[in-house]
């Protein structure tokens, strides 16, 4: 279980140890499935495989960018030349010329672009401690970050589902007062027909029925409280599953049951209120796309 989070984040770590600055970024957008890119590693495979499965461990949705960036600090040019190190390295240089009988003589210039057998370098372990614990807490950065957004996005999409069903409300009221004037007219319709012609009344009034049934729009709107109520409900509780793709489905469902109202109202002032409707759905569906 946990809190809603936004698929837009951004996290990073950095330190510096005696030789070395250490740097991780990592940054995630939208995306249907997690989708990892790893920059800075070269041929670290392990280590790589290793992010992308704390990265698939943590989040259920995103694309994700990750940085790593290992810059050295030894460079120092008022460092001085290591004289002792530079004659032992000759002395080996000219002990191997002379057992494998090469007659050219040694060049300065060739012996010194050769490393220094007493420099001490970071090894790869070192780095890879150092990077591992910088990720780790770059993760925990960007979680946090993509918890922050998901609450103003929840926020967001709670206050428009009730602007929503403050808006069903009206609608359902309209539409009652509608739907009783149509069956008053229809009435006082088939009363004067009734008195002009000779029809049969039963069969009169059963067409009336079923062309004020065409235009009933209670199932729908009992629909479409239910898939807004459910919508609050589920952005008021902690998550376990992709959130982001449950809301979706719903607000295909709302938009499905207003496209159907739509399609049964005739009245003026009932269009206006399902227009209305959908186009705050449509803020609700670029809200829900962002979230995990």
């Amino acid at each position: 279980m946990g809190l809603i989070q936004s698929m837009t984040g951004f996290g990073s770590a950095s330190k510096k140890s005696a030789t070395h600055a250490y740097l991780i970024e990592i940054k995630s957008v939208n995306s249907r499935f997690v989708d990892t890119r790893i920059q800075g590693l070269k041929s670290d495979i392990k280590t790589e495989h290793h992010f992308e499965g704390l990265i698939k461990k943590t989040f259920k949705r995103g694309k994700f960018d990750v940085l790593v960036q290992i810059d050295s600090l030894s460079t120092n040019p008022s460092k001085e030349i290591p004289l002792d190190q530079i004659e032992k390295t000759w002395m080996k240089l000219e002990t191997l010329r002379k057992k494998l009988k090469i007659s050219q003589p040694l060049s300065l210039e060739a012996a010194l672009m050769l490393p220094l057998g007493e420099k001490v370098h970071q090894s790869e372990g070192q780095h890879e401690q150092h990077i591992h614990e910088l990720f780790v807490e770059a993760l925990h950065k960007l979680t946090l970050s993509r918890q922050r957004e998901g609450n103003v996005l929840a926020k967001d999409v709670r206050l428009r589902c009730r602007k929503l069903l403050g808006d069903l409300k009206k609608l359902k009221k309209s539409s009652q007062k509608s739907l009783k004037t149509k069956t008053q007219m229809q009435a006082d319709r088939i009363e004067s027909l009734l008195q002009d012609y000779k029809v049969d009344e039963h069969r009169l009034y059963q067409e009336m029925l079923l062309q004020l049934e065409k235009n009933n729009i209670s199932e729908e709107i009992t629909r479409l409280y239910s898939h807004i109520e459910y919508m609050l409900r589920r952005l008021g509780e902690s998550v376990e599953k992709s959130l982001g793709r449950e809301l979706d489905f719903m607000i295909q469902e709302i938009h499905r049951e207003l496209n159907t109202v739509g399609a049964k109202v005739h009245d003026g002032e009932l269009a206006v209120y399902v227009v209305d409707m959908k186009m705050e759905l449509e803020k609700i569906r670029e809200q829900v796309q962002n979230l995990e």
